[in-house]
């Protein structure tokens, strides 16, 4: 699978802050929602390999209490988290 170029991940991790509007921030992050995050954030590690922000952002897990439609992250951090890689993709291209 290609990658996203920074556009449209930028696009992508906007549309999912958004759709995470509809739950409140202390709420468990539904565990779809946190796989597409999970894959989005794979995507700009790879792009993003000098931010040490970026590079040290761990991937979410799914919840380990028995319920398989949530995850171990709040809504509110997996969109601060969102915002951090955001300001991340807007920096300039590092020129090899």
């Amino acid at each position: 699978m290609a990658d996203f170029p920074r556009p449209e991940l930028d696009r992508r991790l906007a549309a999912l802050s958004t759709d995470l509007e509809q739950f409140p921030p202390g709420a468990p992050c539904p565990w779809p929602l946190a796989r597409v995050f999970n894959e989005l954030v794979k995507q700009a590690k790879r792009d993003l390999t000098e931010d040490p922000i970026v590079r040290g952002a761990r991937l979410i897990e799914e919840s380990k209490n028995g319920d398989d439609d949530s995850s171990e992250a709040l809504v509110g951090t997996v969109r601060a988290l969102i915002t951090q890689v955001r300001v991340a993709l807007e920096a300039p291209v590092q020129a090899d």
